[in-house]
Parts: C-alpha cells; structure tokens; sequence
C-alpha cells in the first residue's frame, strides 16, 4: 500500500518545508514504483494516478518533477541502481568458483525476494540494462572457474548470456513466489554447474 500524505493543511507544522517536499517527494516515487512494478504493460505512468494514489495535488506534482515521464526514469534508474548495488556485494572475485557462484545465487535471490518491485521494474522497464549488469557479474564469475579450469573459454559470449537469462527468469520466480527461493536457488546453481563441465 502507497503512503499517502496529510491533507492539505494537516501536515506536521513543526516539518520544515523542505522535509514537507522531501516526504512528498518519496511518497510519490514510492507510488510510482508499486505502479510500473505492477503493470504488466509499458503503459504510460500520468500525474492523475498519482494524485489518486498519494492524495497530492497536480500542482504539488508538477512543483517536486518536470512530468511523469522524469518520475518514471527516476524509478527505473533507482531500481537499476539498487540491482547494480546488490550485486556488487557479491564476493565474486574471492575464494573457488564453485563459492563464488553460491555467493553470486544467493546475493541475487536474496535482492529479488527482498525487493520484488525493483526487480519488476528493471526488468519491464530497462531489462537490458539489467541484462548488461547480470552479464557484468556473470562475466567475473565465468573467468574465474575458467582461469581454475572449471569452464572453457566462451568467446562468443554466449554461456553467460545464457546463465545471465537463467538467473533474471529465477529471479522474477522468486520476486513473485518467495517460498520459490530454495528450490530457486538449487536450480539456478544446478544451472551454473552444468554449465562448467
């Protein structure tokens, strides 16, 4: 459920106007995340849905962004970056290959089961750049347990882009069943092992 603001007038007067804006500001980007995470369409998000959903005016809107459009792209580069930051809390680079990917399965089941709107957003929203950052770290992992002679060379890319797509369908599994997470977790990195022979 979105938070909504206090009615006009009814706002704590000892806030600030700048916290006032502040709270105004999250409430609405914290409805225009439940909204995009939840449309199953690209649909055009409007300052209407969101002066219904928060309980703001259109001017107040208009006075935090631009348009929706701005809100929209706020939200998609926050959920982007919030996938970026989660998987760079992995520990792919240390200790075996076979760890480093249960590090990476577990940091990245953990995000989607934690924060399912974010993942629904990047996904709906910029699946590439999700791709791209997936990649990125699947990347690091595939070298790794090449360099320990788990994997052969993949120079065409294609083993990562695979797992990459394995890993965002399990990670959309979970971020819509969270009780998915265990048996998630041992096919994706039944998935990873395969993929080393």
């Amino acid at each position: 459920m979105v938070p909504r603001v206090p009615a006009r007038g009814r706002y704590d007067r000892a806030s600030s106007a700048s916290e006032r804006a502040q709270q105004q500001h999250d409430v609405l980007l914290s409805a225009a995340l439940d909204y995009l995470s939840q449309s199953n369409t690209r649909g055009e998000l409007s300052v209407s849905v969101l002066c219904q959903a928060t309980g703001m005016g259109r001017n107040t809107v208009y006075g935090l962004f631009e348009n929706a459009q701005v809100i929209t792209d706020t939200v998609v580069a926050s959920c982007n970056a919030a996938v970026e930051r989660a998987l760079q809390s992995a520990e792919i680079a240390t200790g075996t290959p076979l760890g480093a990917a249960a590090a990476f399965v577990d940091t990245w089941l953990a995000f989607c089961a934690d924060s399912p709107a974010e993942l629904r957003v990047a996904a709906l929203w910029n699946r590439e750049q999700l791709l791209r950052t997936v990649v990125g770290v699947l990347r690091q992992l595939v070298e790794l347990g090449r360099t320990a002679g788990l994997f052969a060379a993949d120079p065409s890319g294609m083993k990562v882009q695979l797992l990459s797509a394995a890993a965002i369908e399990a990670g959309l599994a979970v971020a819509s069943q969270p009780e998915q997470l265990a048996p998630a977790r041992a096919a994706l990195l039944d998935v990873i092992t395969k993929a080393a022979r």
